[in-house]
Order: C-alpha cells, then structure tokens, then sequence
C-alpha cells in the first residue's frame, strides 16, 4: 500500500504514541523530524489530524515539553504496519491455560489487536524468545515465581501485568501422585519424576523430596509415566481431570507433604516483555486485566467453554 508523507508520519507517530504512557513527555518536533525523515509541517499536520479525530490527547507545559493525557489504542493500532501480537504460552494442557489464553484473546479482540498464541515447552526456551531479539515473539506467559527467576540473569525481562492469587495453579490443583505397587517396594530411595526444564516443577519436586533420586520427565507425560512404574512418585497438577486405576494411582494433596511451603509466586501467572519492547510497554496499560480474570475465573468455573 502507497502511503504519502502524512500516512508515513501518521504511521510513525502511531508507534511513539503507543509506545508512550500516558503522563510521559513526547518527543520535541526537532527529534521527531530526526526519527521521522520528514518536514515539520507534515509531523504537525498529521499529529493536529490525529488529535482532533480524538486518537490522542496532549497537553502543553511551559518548560517541560507536551505531555500525551490521553489515547485510544485501538485507533492507534490501526496505523501500525504490525497487525497482530504473539505471545508465548505454557502448553494449554490446564483449564488455567485455557482460561487465561481466552481470556487475553477477548481483551486484545477489544482492541482489535489479533492475538497469536505460541506454545513453548518450558519457560526457560519461552523466555529465552523474548530476551535474545529480534524476536516475533512479544510476550510470555510464566508463573510470577519463574519470571522473577529469570529476571536475576536477564534485566531485560520485565513482569508487565500479573493475574493473581491462583490464576497459574487453582488452589488446591498441586497433588502428588504415588504408585502404589512402589509401596511393596524394599527400602530405598524414592525415584522421583522431574522436569528439568519447568522451573516450577523442579523447584516444587526438590522442595517435596529433597533427598530422592530423580528421573527426568517431560511434564506432559506425567499422567503415562505414572502408570509405567518408571517412578515412584511426581508432582502434577490436575484441573483437567485424568482418571488414574484406583489399584495403581494414589493421589494426595501438595500441602500435605509439606504444608509450610510458600507456593504464592509459583501459582500467580504474569505476563512478561521485553523491557527494551516500548511498543509492547504502552499496549499493556491498555489491557483489562480484570476482564481476562473473570474469564479465567469462569472457564474454571466450567461457566464457559474455553475457546482461543
């Protein structure tokens, strides 16, 4: 599509706006036509068309510059090259997941900002997506506990929006399952499913047993491997229900192993940018975090059928 001077502008201006927060100083008219490569009457035209269609809002002030007080994303947006954002989820194997990934969907089809959901195996590879650009990837869905870990090796990793108490793991949704032909067992050791490549999961696994032998284990497996006697015991977590034989599956809760472990940061989900992506910064203030977990709260509810 040809654009003219004023649509390249428009369409430039568009990202610093969005990119900008509200109360923030905007660019003078001298770095603009630096960063643009057009005249200043063109940058003028194209912001004063912008304002009085009501996009944007600034306001002067004597010896600090023009200040945005105001914007609509969703007009915004439609300038944008861009047309779409990509965000990284843990597999939708949860109703938690689902939720969650439903409910973002709904609060970006507000904005008419299309949403694409990427699925990465483990928050390491998701993270390692978003803070090595140039990525296609915008965002990450993690736990808050496994962001903040994350974030003590990259400072560019920054948590944008957190859902709250549960909205990773439902209450009540840690179990620990024991194959009960391992209970005829000799004395020995436990052997120990664990995914080395979920944070969470390894973190809670070492907490539960500190001193078993452990087996790696893809944690999507979990619910087969249970069943093949290669372990002992595992960590799962079950909002999706998995019939295990009553004979063979023995399942009881997380806080009964030990009920003093602080779970709060591992059962928060958060979503996480990159804080060098200022364009992704200025579309989340613009996100109905409640929106997205009433979603969840009702696709957990079995209120709604998750569709994303």
């Amino acid at each position: 599509m040809y654009l003219n001077q004023k649509g390249i502008a428009q369409q430039k201006l568009a990202e610093i706006f969005l990119s900008c927060g509200i109360g923030e100083r905007i660019p003078t008219f001298t770095d603009l036509q630096k960063e643009l490569k057009v005249g200043i009457g063109t940058i003028q035209t194209a912001i004063k068309e912008l304002e009085m269609n009501g996009i944007i809002q600034l306001q002067a002030q004597q010896r600090y510059g023009t200040i945005l007080t105001g914007k609509s994303t969703k007009e915004l947006w439609k300038f944008l090259s861009k047309r779409y954002v990509v965000g990284l989820f843990p597999e939708p194997l949860s109703l938690e997941m689902r939720g969650l990934a439903m409910g973002l969907r709904e609060v970006m089809d507000d904005l008419d900002i299309p949403l694409v959901i990427v699925y990465g195996y483990g928050s390491k590879v998701r993270f390692d997506r978003i803070v090595n650009r140039p990525t296609r990837e915008d965002f990450v869905i993690s736990s808050l506990e496994s962001a903040r870990h994350r974030q003590k090796a990259d400072e560019a990793l920054a948590v944008s929006l957190r859902f709250g108490a549960n909205s990773f793991y439902a209450a009540d949704s840690l179990v620990i399952l024991d194959n009960i032909r391992s209970e005829d067992k000799e004395m020995r050791k436990k052997i120990v499913g664990i995914d080395y490549n979920s944070y969470d999961h390894m973190l809670l696994t070492q907490a539960a047993f500190p001193d078993a032998d452990y087996v790696n284990v893809r944690y999507g497996e979990i619910p087969f491997e249970s069943l093949s006697g290669k372990m002992d015991t595992v960590v799962w977590h079950q909002t999706t229900p998995v019939h295990f034989p009553e004979d063979m599956i023995k399942a009881r809760k997380f806080e009964s192993v030990i009920p003093d472990f602080d779970i709060d940061s591992i059962c928060e989900a958060v979503l996480s940018i990159n804080r060098n992506n200022r364009l992704m910064t200025g579309i989340m203030e613009s996100i109905d975090v409640e929106k997205v977990i009433d979603i969840q709260k009702k696709v957990l509810n079995r209120e709604l059928e998750p569709i994303f």
